[in-house]
C-alpha cells in the first residue's frame, strides 16, 4: 500500500499545473517542539494557522513563525533572539533572517554540501542537505549494583526536494545500549524495546538496534499536502497524547492535510503490527508479524486568534484470515468523519474511538489545553454509578506558563491524565490501540490517575535546564487477573461487569524524577548531563523497585532518548 502511495505521489509531481514550494518536517523532538509552542504562546495571535496540535510540522511554517516574530518590533531578551535565530537558522531553506556564521557550523565539510549554491539558485531541479547524526553517552545505575549503562548511535539525516514540488527526507541510525534496568525490565517483559522496533541481543544485557525513517511529501493542490512514509506522527499539546503519541515504534503511514482559512483536516492511515518478536527473537505467530490498521481523522478550527478546537475520530483494526490475508477497509479511507457509520456497515465491531481536543493561549503567557476521548459508553449506565466496565474514556488537561512570575525564560507546565479501565482494549491485538506489542498513546496504556510537572529554564543563551516529574497510580495485573490495566489483554477476560473503578487491581504507584543540562557547543551539537529517579511502590512488596540513574553524553544532530514511564 505505502509503496503504491509513494508511486502516486511521483505520478502526481507530474500532472500539477501550479508549482508549489515543497517543505519537509521537522522531527519529533520534545525540547525542539517547545521552543516552537513558547513562541506561539508569546506571539500574541501573529500567527494564526499554524495549527500545532497536529505533529510534525513542516519546516516553512516553523521558519514564517520565526521570521514573524523576528520582524514583528517586539523587544526580545537575549535568549530569546538566540533561539528564534536558531529555529531561522535551523530552516535556512525558507528563513529571510537565517545566518549562517561559516566559523559556528560544526564540521561544515561534511554538514551542508552546496548550501551556497542552494541559496542562490531555489528553482535548481533538486536541492539537499545531509548532516551526520551522532550519540554517545555513559552513565551508572544503582539499581544494577553501581554498573555502567551505556549508549551510542551512528548515523545520518538528509533532506532536499525535488524540482520544487516533491519533499524528500531520511533518516537512520545504528545504536548500541546497554539501558538502566527499569527500561530492560520492559523489554523482558514485553520483547520490545520502548520506541523501536527489532532488536538483537549484545552480551548479557545490551541491545543493537536500528532507527531508519523517511518520508515523502507533496502538494495535490494550493491548500493540500500528502505524505507517505515510515515514521511517527503526535496528536495533542501535551507532554502526553490520549489518542496518537511517539512513545511506539515507526510505522508505515500516509497522511493527507488540508487547510483552508480557519479549518484544518488532516486523515492519516497507519500500518502496524499485531505481534512483535519475543526477547528470544521468535514470532509468537509466524514467519511475519501480522498486520493491522489504524485510520484517523480530525477537524481542527481556529475560533479567533488564539482558540482552536479539535473534533477527531480513530479506529483500530485487522481481520486475518486462514490464508493469511489482511486487507484493509476502503470504508474507513474516506475523508469524513462517519467512522460509528462505516463500522456498522461493514459488520464489524472494530475499535473506534471519537474525541474533542482544545488548546487556548492566553495573556501571551498562558496556554490551556486538553484531549478528551470516548472510546465506549453508555449514558444512563454513567448516570447510574454502578462501575460499569464498558464506560471507557480518557481525559487529559494541562497548563503552560511562559515567563513564569516574570522570570525571563523560566517555562512551567503542569498535566493531568486519566483514564478508566479497558480503554483502549478490544477481543484481541488486532483491534488494541497498540503497535508492536506498545501502546500508540499514553504510554502506561490504561486504568491509571497521573499528573506530570516540568519546569524548564534558560539562564544563558545555550544552557538549557529541564526538570520534570510525574505521579502516576495505576492498576495492574498479574497472569491469571484482568482488571483493565493490561492494555495487551483482551476485554473479554474480565473479573466483572459492574463496580470497575480507575486503579483497581494491584494498587501501584510510580514517582519518577529527572534533570538534564544540556549546552548547545555549536548549532545542535550539545554535551548534556542528566540524573534519573524513579520509585515503584506496589501492594506486592517483592515488586517494589528504585533506580538511580546518572549520566553524560554527546549528541549532534540526535534528539534526547526519554524513558519517562
Amino acid at each position: 500500500m505505502i509503496k503504491n502511495s509513494v508511486i502516486l505521489l511521483i505520478a502526481l509531481l507530474f500532472t500539477q499545473i501550479s508549482t508549489f514550494a515543497q517543505s519537509t518536517h521537522v522531527p519529533l523532538n520534545r525540547d525542539y517542539y517547545h521552543l516552537i509552542e513558547r513562541y506561539e504562546i508569546k506571539s500574541k495571535g501573529l500567527m494564526p494557522g499554524l495549527f500545532s496540535t497536529v505533529k510534525p510540522l513542516k519546516r516553512n511554517e516553523v521558519a514564517m513563525l520565526a521570521d514573524s516574530l523576528l520582524s514583528s518590533g517586539q523587544v526580545w531578551s537575549s535568549k530569546d533572539l538566540f533561539n528564534l535565530q536558531y529555529l531561522a537558522d535551523d530552516n535556512w531553506e525558507f528563513s529571510e533572517y537565517a545566518n549562517w556564521d561559516r566559523d559556528e557550523i560544526f564540521l561544515d565539510k561534511y554538514r551542508f554540501t552546496g548550501i551556497e549554491d542552494i541559496q542562490r539558485t531555489g528553482d535548481r531541479w533538486f536541492r539537499y542537505q545531509m548532516n551526520p547524526v551522532l550519540g554517545a553517552s555513559v552513565g551508572v545505575d544503582t539499581e544494577a549494583g553501581g554498573n555502567v549503562r551505556f549508549m551510542s548511535s551512528i548515523g545520518a539525516e538528509v533532506r532536499g526536494s525535488l524540482f520544487n514540488r516533491v519533499a524528500v527526507y531520511g533518516y537512520f541510525t545504528q545504536n548500541w545500549a546497554v539501558f538502566p534496568t527499569y527500561v530492560q525490565d520492559r523489554i523482558s517483559d514485553v520483547g520490545v524495546i520502548p520506541g523501536e522496533g527489532y532488536f538483537d541481543n549484545m552480551g548479557n544485557q545490551g541491545h543493537s538496534f536500528t532507527t531508519p525513517r523517511f518520508n515523502v511529501s507533496t502538494k495535490v493542490a494550493k491548500h493540500i499536502d500528502l505524505q507517505a512514509g515510515f515514521d511517527r506522527n503526535f496528536i495533542g499539546n501535551g507532554h502526553r497524547s490520549m489518542i496518537l503519541s511517539d512513545f511506539g515504534n515507526n510505522n508505515f503511514y500516509i497522511k493527507a492535510n488540508a487547510k483552508l482559512g480557519h479549518f484544518n483536516y488532516t486523515m492519516i492511515q497507519n500500518v502496524m503490527r499485531a505481534d512483535a518478536y519475543g526477547i528470544y527473537g521468535e514470532s509468537s505467530i509466524g514467519e511475519s508479524f501480522p498486520k493491522k490498521y489504524q485510520a484517523f481523522h480530525r477537524l481542527g478550527i481556529d475560533i479567533g486568534k488564539n482558540f482552536n478546537l479539535g473534533i477527531f475520530e480513530t479506529v483500530v483494526y485487522g481481520r486475518e484470515r486462514e490464508n493469511g490475508a489482511n486487507p484493509i477497509e476502503l470504508g474507513y479511507m474516506v475523508p469524513a468523519i462517519f467512522f460509528r457509520a462505516t463500522e456498522q456497515q461493514v459488520g464489524s465491531a472494530d475499535n473506534a474511538l471519537l474525541g474533542i481536543d482544545y488548546k487556548w493561549n492566553f495573556l501571551s503567557s498562558f496556554s490551556f489545553y486538553g484531549q478528551v476521548i470516548f472510546d465506549e459508553f453508555v449514558l444512563e449506565e454513567i448516570r447510574s454509578g454502578e462501575g460499569w466496565w464498558a464506560n471507557k474514556f480518557g481525559i487529559q488537561t494541562g497548563l503552560k506558563y511562559i515567563d513564569a512570575f516574570g522570570v525571563s525564560n523560566l517555562d512551567l507546565q503542569v498535566e493531568g491524565n486519566i483514564t478508566r479501565p479497558y480503554n483502549y482494549t478490544h477481543q484481541d491485538n488486532f483491534n488494541s490501540y497498540t503497535h508492536f506489542l506498545q501502546p500508540i498513546a499514553h504510554p502506561f496504556g490504561t486504568n491509571f490517575k497521573e499528573v506530570v510537572g516540568i519546569l524548564r529554564y534558560q539562564p544563558r543563551e545555550r544552557l538549557h535546564i529541564v526538570a520534570r516529574g510525574f505521579y502516576n497510580q495505576f492498576g495492574a495485573d498479574d497472569a491469571d487477573t484482568n482488571w483493565g490495566g493490561d492494555i495487551l489483554k483482551p476485554y473479554t477476560s474480565r473479573e466483572q461487569n459492574y463496580g470497575n473503578v480507575i486503579g483497581q487491581g494491584i494498587d501501584t504507584k510510580i514517582l519518577y524524577a529527572d534533570l538534564t543540562l544540556s549546552y548547545m557547543l555549536k548549532h545542535n551539537l550539545y554535551a548534556d548531563f542528566r540524573t534519573v529517579y524513579r520509585n515503584l511502590t506496589s501492594e506486592i512488596s517483592s515488586r517494589d523497585r528504585t533506580t538511580s540513574f546518572t549520566q553524560i553524553g554527546l549528541r549532534l544532530n540526535l534528539s534526547q532518548r526519554d524513558h519517562d514511564f
